[in-house]
């Protein structure tokens, strides 16, 4: 099976559809998957309003855990694929994503609320625990 990229197409271009076009044509029609907020993988969590970077990834990652649909559906419907995603170049819901589609056996330990990114991701997650 192959991996997600780890490291996710990010860009602040205004024109968001062009650039997933443009990921689609360097990446492939199939392999490039849009996670942003018009997308059931994005985060419902907005900075600023919800909180900071971090706490928005905190209460995504809260989130996630209790959507047991859209855990089971991380290895069949992103194992593979390019992670485009707006944020560039901060941290980003992607990032967990990305590590759950790479390491499906992790996706339990995760809903369980344990942390099996720790020391993997640690620089994308700050004092994530």
């Amino acid at each position: 099976m192959a991996e997600v990229k780890e490291t996710l197409v990010r860009s602040k271009r205004k024109n968001q559809t062009k650039e997933l076009e443009r990921c689609k044509s360097i990446y492939g029609e199939e392999n490039a998957v849009t996670i942003d907020r018009t997308t059931k993988w994005g985060s419902p969590f907005a900075i600023g309003k919800d909180g900071t970077r971090e706490e928005v990834l905190q209460k995504h990652q809260a989130y996630l855990r209790k959507k047991p649909d859209l855990l089971r559906a991380i290895p069949g419907e992103l194992s593979g694929k390019v992670l485009v995603c707006w944020c560039w170049p901060d941290p980003c819901h992607g990032d967990i994503l990305a590590y759950l589609a790479n390491n499906p056996d992790k996706i339990e330990e995760f809903k369980q609320g344990k942390n099996p990114m720790k020391g993997k991701v640690q620089t994308t997650f700050g004092n994530f625990e």
